[in-house]
């Protein structure tokens, strides 16, 4: 729910939320936190989103003050200008908490006949295209925002889209900051609080200016009319010179926005306080604040806490030494995102220089090769080009010459301190320094201004008209890389002979959007060239070597389209060629002679000459001190004596016309389930609707620990034909959920049929509460009836699986020598179901069996069944995930 972690975890935050809640039950006789924690689809409505968004904008601000973070300008988009208010000290949280209340109770109270879209394009572009019922709701300086009548804003983009320009609808209530608002602004502005003058610099909604008075009601009545000055507020931002952006919300939107639109060429740090459907991320964004050089009054963080003493062990101390690794070195505020520091160069140049790590900048944990963190080589070229930019070079310019010597693998703790240099000569290079001291070359070449200009725009209409969309057999990473959601911006693909072509994008959560060329974006653009038909099918892994030259004309924008042109190959290495437009078909970079070489995991793992001096050999054989198991029976000849699981269904009263009817029912009310589950959550897919996993999770609020299952759960949408991956990564909604042509009844041979049945219902309907975290799963399998415990010890199906289990152990010890013990474990015991069946054909007294599983909860449950046998098992808790090592057990013991 909305807060609800740090409302558990926090008491300052609690205090903040529970003060709002006495405020709204004042006001409305109703509880604002259980909607905020328990009901997603009212918090939706506007007359619940206003208040709750204030109260945990207000909790926000008074936890970072309890940690001695507060600040010197203060500006909110929208309703959050209230909380800004508040926090500038206009009025205290009670009067801000019933402004919000009220404001929200009379919008909503007004028909929900309106509808906003983002427009990308410019403000004086969209301006000029409004029409009657439609207004201008936010001047967002990249993007704008129109809200109006649903009918009169539906056909303002489409002629915007017939004209080229992106239209992307906004899920919203109401038509906010629109005439449609106009009806409740009187009583607005008589619900508006009694106001002081801001302690605080307040810049203001409705001028994008810094307050020079108090926002009385006459101001608020206009805020709710008025366009959202977002981007004239970011230039006074930059103004007044604020190094750091801290964002107070359910999660970072407007922090990116900002940074975007930053009109220097530096922008600011950008923290948000949480991030959708995060766990922990306060602690997380504390870290970033003190990295970017704020006193931070830890202290703060453990408020409400208690602590004891505890006696120390009587035992001496060991006395072995144990170094704390070298922490990452905070860089000042004022740094290059990117580069860090410039430093002085004994011979004219200019050297900047910035410790890299694996999460730092955040977008770099998103591309690997062979599992390991690996700077993409589209790093070296944002990197030389933001350089020329400090240094005061004009645009455009040519990299030639390029070479790529040696991968900048990132994946250690203590990270790599990278510079790049700009030598006389126009000589450039990208070096680091690992742990030890040693210097390495990866990318070197040189530079120049090029008078040029870009030719002619491209039509690429005709282009694509060339080639064919791009299929589900594309291979995005023909260079054996693996890239997270920041790589994921290859949106469309268009293929023909020796071509390809890319619509690529920045996806909108990637942080240091003010790059002239984003790494993330660029590299992208090379995976382009995997989709090149005789390339796309290319075996090993390949990496760029260099390239020819790589012409920059003009920054790079969020939205580009890439065409790669193949150049052939000599068996171990490959040539290409790129050309990156606009969406208008206006060139922006072109790169000429772009090489790959095969390469293989001990080439990146970089081993170096004294390395060579030594192979390892590894040799099968019996660990130390232990005897051999020759007893035991092989595989083929115990799989020899068994039966089919036909042959043991039927042995249990299971034929074969009945298991295929409990299939087909439970794979029909699995599908219904997971389905309902996924509506549950908020998902309404609509026809041919693209999206990324990850995406799509934090959307639902599902969490992090239950990322691989959603993944799962896709994946089976793709199965029933409702999904189907794009080429890129991601998906797209092939066709609406339909009910599965499968027979509504199911085997009716007797009672234990319906266990499987049973189990099924029990968790699958309560998928949903399981995804968000609201319910465990363990509790529904094994905390109730029916349960884990019936379907594992009475079904037929698990009696014909543990009587298979059976006959097989019975032939592998069969040849057990008199008087020779037996050691088993058994991994995942769960109910003891398995374990009983077992015990039956081992010989007693001289078996020791470890009954194990992730919680020892399941031990007492277990152990009754076991009678005099018990004597021969010890329970051990075991998470198969870790090392067991760690968790007591001895190595081959």
């Amino acid at each position: 729910g909305m807060g609800r972690e740090l409302y558990e975890s926090e008491p300052v935050f609690r205090a903040v939320l529970e003060r709002c809640e006495q405020v709204f039950r004042a006001e409305r006789g109703a509880s604002l936190l259980q909607v905020m924690f328990e009901d997603a689809e009212r918090l939706d409505l506007t007359e619940w989103t206003q208040p709750a968004l204030y109260a945990l904008q207000s909790g926000l601000t008074a936890l970072w003050s309890s940690v001695g973070i507060r600040p010197d300008v203060v500006f909110g988009h929208s309703v959050g200008e209230i909380a800004a208010a508040a926090a500038a000290g206009a009025f205290d949280l009670e009067a801000g908490m019933r402004f919000a209340t009220r404001r929200g109770a009379l919008m909503g109270s007004l028909p929900a006949n309106g509808s906003m879209a983002a427009v990308f394009a410019s403000a004086d572009r969209v301006r000029d295209a409004l029409r009657e019922g439609v207004s201008l709701a936010a001047d967002n300086g990249a993007h704008q925002v129109v809200s109006g009548l649903r009918d009169a804003v539906a056909a303002l983009g489409k002629e915007l889209t017939e004209a080229g320009i992106r239209v992307e609808p906004l899920r919203t209530s109401h038509a906010f900051h629109s005439e449609l608002m106009e009806p409740v602004l009187a009583e607005l502005e008589e619900a508006s609080p009694e106001v002081s003058h801001p302690s605080v610099r307040l810049v203001g909604d409705v001028s994008g200016g810094v307050l020079e008075g108090a926002p009385d009601g006459a101001y608020w009545r206009r805020q709710a009319r008025e366009p959202v000055q977002f981007a004239a507020a970011v230039r006074t931002l930059a103004a007044l010179e604020a190094g750091l952006l801290l964002e107070i919300g359910p999660h970072g939107v407007l922090g990116p926005m900002a940074a975007l639109g930053w009109p220097h060429s530096e922008a600011p740090t950008v923290i948000p306080s949480q991030r959708r459907g995060g766990n922990g991320d306060f602690v997380g964004a504390v870290a970033g604040v003190y990295e970017a050089g704020l006193d931070v009054a830890f202290e703060g963080l453990f408020g409400g806490e208690r602590r004891r003493r505890v006696s120390l062990p009587a035992y001496p101390f060991q006395r072995e030494r144990y170094w704390i690794s070298r922490p990452a070195r905070p860089h000042a505020p004022r740094e290059h995102a990117l580069l860090g520091v410039q430093r002085d160069s004994p011979d004219g140049g200019h050297s900047f220089e910035r410790q890299l790590h694996g999460r730092d900048p955040l977008w770099l944990a998103d591309c690997r090769v062979f599992g390991e963190v690996v700077a993409p080589d589209a790093l070296y070229v944002a990197q030389v080009s933001e350089a020329l930019r400090e240094t005061q070079h004009e645009f455009p310019v040519v990299l030639e010459k390029t070479s790529i010597t040696r991968p900048l693998v990132l994946s250690g703790e203590e990270g790599r301190l990278v510079q790049v240099v700009l030598g006389e000569g126009g000589v450039w290079k990208v070096v680091s320094r690992d742990a030890v001291g040693r210097w390495e070359t990866h990318a070197e070449g040189r530079w120049a201004p090029l008078a040029a200009v870009p030719s002619e725009p491209t039509d690429l209409d005709t282009l694509q008209g060339g080639l064919a969309q791009a299929g589900a057999d594309f291979q995005p990473s023909l260079a054996g890389r693996e890239y997270g959601p920041a790589f994921g911006g290859l949106d469309r693909l268009w293929a023909g002979s020796g071509e390809a072509l890319g619509e690529v994008l920045l996806p909108p959560e990637t942080e240091n959007r003010s790059l002239l060329v984003h790494p993330a974006l660029l590299e992208a653009c090379f995976r382009v060239l995997g989709g090149v038909p005789d390339l796309a099918g290319a075996r090993g892994t390949w990496l760029p070597i260099g390239w020819d030259r790589f012409v920059l004309y003009d920054a790079m924008p969020d939205r580009v389209f890439c065409r790669a042109l193949d150049r052939g190959e000599d068996g171990e290495t490959k040539r290409a060629d790129f050309r990156l437009y606009t969406e208008t078909g206006e060139e922006l970079a072109r790169i000429e002679g772009f090489t790959l070489r095969r390469t293989s995991r001990a080439a990146l793992a970089g081993d170096r000459v004294e390395d060579a001096l030594h192979e390892v050999v590894w040799r099968e054989g019996a660990a130390v001190g232990l005897r051999e198991a020759d007893f035991l029976a092989v595989p083929q000849e115990i799989a020899s004596g068994l039966g089919t699981s036909d042959d043991y269904l039927v042995a249990e009263g299971r034929d074969g016309e009945l298991t295929t009817a409990l299939g087909q029912e439970l794979e029909h009310k699995s599908r219904r389930l997971l389905l309902r589950g996924l509506r549950e959550l908020g998902w309404e897919p609509s026809p041919g609707e693209r999206f990324e996993t990850d995406e799509l999770r934090r959307r639902l609020r599902i969490t992090e620990d239950h990322r691989r299952l959603f993944g799962r759960l896709l994946a089976l949408l793709e199965e029933m034909g409702i999904l189907d991956r794009e080429p890129a990564g991601g998906w797209h909604v092939a066709a609406l959920p339909e009910t599965p042509a499968v027979p509504e009844t199911g085997p009716t041979d007797s009672a234990n049929e319906s266990i499987e049945l049973g189990v099924l219902r029990r968790c699958g309907e309560s998928l949903a509460e399981v995804l968000r975290g609201r319910a465990d799963a363990l509790d529904l399998l094994f905390g109730g009836e029916p349960g884990a415990a019936s379907l594992y010890g009475e079904s037929p199906a698990m009696r014909a699986v543990n009587r298979m289990a059976t006959d097989a152990v019975r032939a592998a010890v069969a040849g057990l020598p008199d008087g020779r013990p037996l050691r088993v474990i058994e991994i995942g015991a769960g109910t003891g179901a398995t374990t009983s069946a077992l015990l039956g054909v081992l010989p007693a007294g001289r078996t020791e069996y470890t009954f194990t599983d992730i919680s020892a909860g399941f031990f007492p449950e277990a152990e009754p069944k076991f009678g005099e046998r018990a004597a021969d098992l010890r329970f051990l808790a075991l998470d198969i995930e870790r090392d067991p090592a760690d968790q007591g057990f001895a190595l081959h013991g």
